[in-house]
């Protein structure tokens, strides 16, 4: 028996996601491996709701549905944005893994090309599509972006830097031989003989043990090296609460695990670790001290206590995101795929300009970034 063809259906919304998807969407990520669950409607609607309704986003939503026959295979949401005169669908969500797609393993590679194919027919009401980041870490993911591929007219990526992951071993007996762990386990006790010091975990925290929570994190991020070299904070303003705060109060938090490890002196908040987690995955979302104390090694701290928890979970791999490997390294941390930023453009005149003018200024940029005395002209080199 012939299967049912692929086909696409495209909803625009102008205010975040149609909330008539939330069943097609849970749906098809029901059906997927426990890994993808954390990529829920729920999530996607909140930073809708928080961070896309101001300039250059515009709040409004085009999500395109893959179906095979009535049964949905793919579903991808976009946030559009209106930048230096361009309108862009750039991939929706709090960056990832907060952001990225749902597809079937088996459907992926023609799922791509027909969103691809689907996206060329409307190429006049876009300019350019923004996949970011593009991490290929499951099979699914790599075969959607090998099909679309296939069907893009021009395509240009760029590194964001490897995944840095950790294969959870099964007890801590198996760390006791490694000097580095040894180190962190002096670390730890160091830090809680002081008479005021302890670590206090919240796990899927509700109500006013959340917003506590929050607030604690805001305050740590304020005296963090981000906050002194203007870095990207999780934390810090309303906005971000009121985010956070929506997964607390959700239906869905149950099946998607947050867990936080605050560090205190007396009742002062000085450090934490902040993880989601995703079947058999941990996810590290963001892990900050109050610069003033450094000298107390707290990032290595709360690992140990999120590594125990890790354990008796029965965590197979912690997702620690790109960085310094000869930091996460210690532990086993190990370069995995590379995440990359992917620009689609469309098969027009004016996509075709584009995509030349974007890969020369990525070019240029690049040679200008290899010389210490030119890296401020790169940094002038705009982005998209």
């Amino acid at each position: 028996m012939t299967e049912p063809a692929l086909h696409v259906e495209q909803n625009d919304c102008a205010t975040g996601l149609d909330p008539a998807l939330k069943s097609t969407w849970d749906e098809l990520r029901l059906s997927l491996p426990s890994t993808q669950a954390l990529y829920s409607f729920e999530w996607t609607q909140s930073w809708f709701h928080q961070y896309a309704n101001s300039a250059p986003w515009t709040g409004a939503s085009r999500t395109l549905v893959v179906r095979r026959g009535t049964q949905p295979v793919a579903i991808i949401p976009f946030a559009i944005r209106q930048q230096a005169r361009l309108t862009i669908l750039s991939l929706a969500g709090f960056y990832q893994p907060l952001r990225t797609w749902l597809c079937t393993e088996n459907d992926a590679h023609a799922a791509g090309m027909a969103m691809m194919q689907h996206l060329n027919k409307s190429a006049n009401d876009w300019d350019l599509c923004r996949m970011t980041p593009v991490d290929c870490a499951t099979p699914a993911r790599d075969a959607f972006v090998s099909g679309l591929r296939a069907a893009a007219n021009d395509t240009l990526d760029s590194p964001l830097g490897r995944t840095i992951v950790h294969a959870v071993k099964p007890d801590l007996e198996a760390y006791r031989q490694s000097k580095t762990f040894k180190r962190v386990q002096s670390y730890a006790r160091k830090f809680l003989k002081q008479a005021d010091a302890r670590v206090e975990h919240f796990s899927n925290p509700t109500g006013e043990n959340a917003k506590r929570m929050l607030r604690d994190l805001g305050e740590i991020e304020a005296r963090s090296w981000l906050a002194r070299d203007g870095g990207d904070m999780r934390f810090a303003t309303p906005t971000d609460h009121a985010f956070w705060i929506a997964h607390t109060e959700s239906p869905e938090r149950e099946k998607t695990p947050f867990n936080a490890w605050i560090a205190y002196l007396g009742d002062t908040p000085i450090g934490f670790r902040v993880v989601l987690s995703s079947g058999d995955i941990d996810y590290m979302i963001a892990n900050q001290y109050d610069d003033a104390q450094r000298e107390l090694r707290l990032g290595w701290v709360l690992y140990l206590f999120h590594l125990r928890h890790a354990i008796s979970e029965k965590v197979r791999l912690i997702d620690l995101a790109p960085g310094d490997l000869h930091y996460k390294g210690r532990l086993g941390g190990e370069e995995a795929e590379m995440r990359k930023n992917l620009l689609i453009f469309p098969a027009t005149l004016k996509g075709r300009v584009l995509y030349n003018a974007i890969r020369s200024a990525n070019s240029a940029r690049g040679v200008l970034e290899k010389q210490a005395w030119s890296r401020t002209l790169a940094a002038k080199i705009p982005r998209i």
